[in-house]
């Protein structure tokens, strides 16, 4: 037993030392293709594709890269396509490719190119960036539409407490968890409006259903945003963009958001980029009057690619809700890290982990002592499979498990969900 033991242990410290070999090299490979330094990249290149028997992606991708350098997109395009079908979760495949498209007037095949980077690309303000080129892409001198949705069924769809007392009372039945089905569906208009040196001005207007058939209410939401990108610097994007959201319960208003939100994502190689997202808005509430003040949302993402099929991202999240009654403010900052994984056979698996913590600016309710704080913890597995899809649309499976415990009964749940998403395939 002893022996088997070692044996494991052996093949284990030797298969994680090959792969950080080749994480390393790739990083190499990245930077190299970065400077232009073809000489450089091309031994790296072989060196990867030595890890493959019988492929030379890596080298190819050298190749094409330097082609893109000198603009000869009608030699690149032909080859960037047998590599989107070689790995399909190479992202500088089809960064290259929308390139090439661009230059040769091809919107098609460039809107073809960043529907597969969204596929590729888990939720978050990187994917948010390209979402906002595709929809500009897609209208051209017309309008753009796209469609969105999800079903998730929950054992504790409305986020309560899984207590049925609290000193004694009986809770109401609303305010314990119930087992049930949450929906979302959406669409978004987009119009260009200006385009010259660089800059882009578009118009946005989408309309959402959220549905939760614990509450058996419909909650629409309408929001309308003028997004303006540009690039400040050589592989910098930006996008600045003042928008106004209107909620509704039924047909009844609810609140008003009105805001402006700024993105920043550079591209540091083909391995690593990163990306700021922040915005300030002031929410007016028609009922829950106390809730009135001003909101801002931060988050930094660094995403990292370990190699052709593995994607590192993670986040860092700071939240503040500041009321114009200070009792009511609060601070919330979490962490999150999720890899992806583009597996031989076709299947892509996600695994995210977040971890956080919510301060308030007042104690619970029936309590004089310290003031409350929230720690919450989140998993969440998502499988699909780059062959199994329906048109345009490759449906995810996702199962994510919350725990939030908190000196608040009224915060302390936990949930399971299970639901079905879809989004750009591969």
């Amino acid at each position: 037993m002893n022996y088997l033991r070692t044996i494991i242990v052996v093949l284990l410290l030797t298969f994680t030392s090959i792969q950080s070999g080749l994480a390393n090299s790739y990083a190499e490979l990245s930077a190299a293709v970065v400077e232009g330094n073809w000489a450089r990249a091309q031994p790296i290149a072989r060196e990867l594709d030595a890890a493959e028997p019988g492929s030379e992606f890596f080298s190819l991708y050298v190749a094409v890269s330097e082609t893109v350098s000198k603009g000869n997109c009608d030699i690149a395009l032909p080859l960037l396509t047998l590599m989107a079908r070689a790995k399909p979760y190479f992202v500088p495949t089809y960064e290259l490719s929308y390139i090439c498209h661009k230059r040769v007037g091809d919107n098609n095949g460039a809107v073809a190119d960043l529907s597969a980077i969204i596929a590729i690309l888990p939720a978050g303000p990187q994917r948010d960036l390209v979402r906002q080129m595709l929809a500009s892409d897609q209208a051209g001198d017309g309008i753009g539409i796209s469609f969105y949705g999800s079903i998730t069924p929950s054992s504790n769809a409305n986020r309560q407490t899984t207590a049925t007392t609290l000193n004694g009372f009986v809770l109401t039945k609303a305010s314990q968890a119930q087992m049930g089905i949450n929906a979302q569906a959406g669409v978004s208009l987009t119009k260009n409006f200006f385009a010259n040196n660089g800059v882009f001005v578009a118009g946005v207007v989408r309309a959402e259903l959220n549905y939760s058939s614990v509450t058996q209410l419909i909650s629409p939401r309408l929001f309308l945003e003028i997004p303006v990108s540009f690039t400040p610097m050589d592989n910098t994007q930006a996008t600045l963009t003042p928008y106004a959201t209107f909620e509704f319960s039924q047909l009844s208003h609810t609140a008003t958001h009105v805001g402006v939100r700024g993105v920043v994502s550079h591209t540091f190689d083909a391995s690593n980029r990163v990306t700021l997202q922040t915005s300030v808005a002031r929410d007016d509430y028609i009922n829950a009057t106390y809730l009135n003040g001003w909101s801002s949302d931060t988050v930094l993402a660094w995403s990292h690619t370990f190699d052709a099929n593995t994607r590192l991202t993670s986040k860092a999240t700071l939240l503040a809700d500041i009321a114009d009654n200070n009792a009511n403010t609060r601070l919330d900052a979490s962490l999150s890290a999720r890899v992806d994984h583009l597996m031989d056979a076709g299947l892509l698996i996600g695994v995210e982990g977040t971890v956080g913590r919510r301060f308030h600016n007042k104690p619970p309710p029936l309590s004089a002592g310290p003031n409350q704080t929230d720690t919450y913890l989140r998993g969440t597995v998502e499988l699909s499979h780059k062959d199994i899809v329906f048109g345009p649309l490759m449906p995810t499976l996702t199962y994510t498990y919350q725990r939030q415990f908190s000196d608040n009964i009224f915060y302390d749940y936990q949930s399971h969900d299970i639901g079905i998403s879809l989004r750009a395939k591969l």
